[in-house]
């Protein structure tokens, strides 16, 4: 069973990258990547916890998982829509982070 690496976007507030969820969350991604609910792609998912929603991006390619963002159900449809409309810079990102790792 391979491991997954598990990396928060530059574009996520920092503040969450001390967060106890997105640590719990984080955990569960390396071990398997595509836990939560597949939105529209099997490579971005999402969970939900307390009226929150996290997001990440899958790369099989390089064995990574990028978390990119946060919501609560008020904000889902344009927090998706926004990640959708960024796969271009998430996936140079998580490019960036495979060459440098």
């Amino acid at each position: 069973m391979k491991e997954w690496k598990v990396f928060i976007s530059d574009t996520l507030d920092k503040r969450l990258k001390d967060d106890e969820f997105v640590d719990k969350v984080g955990k569960k991604l390396k071990k398997n990547a595509y836990t939560g609910k597949p939105l529209g792609y099997k490579f971005l998912r999402e969970k939900r916890f307390e009226g929150r929603r996290l997001y990440w991006l899958v790369y099989e390619k390089f064995v990574l998982v990028l978390i990119v963002a946060e919501s609560g159900k008020k904000d889902q449809k344009d927090t998706i829509a926004e990640i959708k409309n960024m796969l271009p810079l998430f996936m140079k990102e998580a490019e960036n982070i495979y060459k440098n790792f």
